[in-house]
């Protein structure tokens, strides 16, 4: 089994930056058991800057995915719910789309990371089939 870990850079710093995130999103919401708390649709306002790139996945304040991502998650998860966000740049009229994903943890496998990027994994149990022979992202 091959673990990735896809994240931005720290030195790029063009990504959509959220404003005031933390009063528009519940984050303890953001979980299988209290997604239904979560609004369908939501817009966030970002920091404005004519140099922006939407990325395909921001991982802060929360991890939010393109139209496009949202379609290969689908394609590897069956239990997935997503709730619409819009990046809004007011002043520079620039928007776009992304998805904020809730899944259902495993509690059969459990991730753990370590000093630098290195990713383990330490079982509870027995891996489960379905993982045997995949890349987990």
């Amino acid at each position: 089994m091959k673990y990735f870990d896809i994240s931005v850079n720290d030195s790029y710093r063009t990504s959509p930056q959220i404003t005031n995130w933390y009063e528009e999103i519940k984050v303890r919401l953001i979980n299988w058991e209290t997604y239904q708390k979560l609004p369908r649709r939501k817009v966030l306002m970002i920091t404005s800057s004519p140099n922006t790139i939407f990325t395909d996945i921001i991982s802060f304040p929360f991890l939010l995915v393109s139209p496009m991502i949202k379609e290969v998650i689908r394609l590897y998860r069956d239990e997935v719910v997503f709730r619409e966000i819009i990046l809004l740049d007011i002043k520079n009229k620039l928007e776009k789309q992304y998805y904020l994903p809730v899944m259902e943890e495993s509690s059969d496998i459990e991730l753990i990371n370590l000093k630098g990027r290195e990713t383990i994994v330490t079982e509870k149990i027995k891996t489960p089939a379905w993982v045997e022979g995949r890349n987990i992202f």
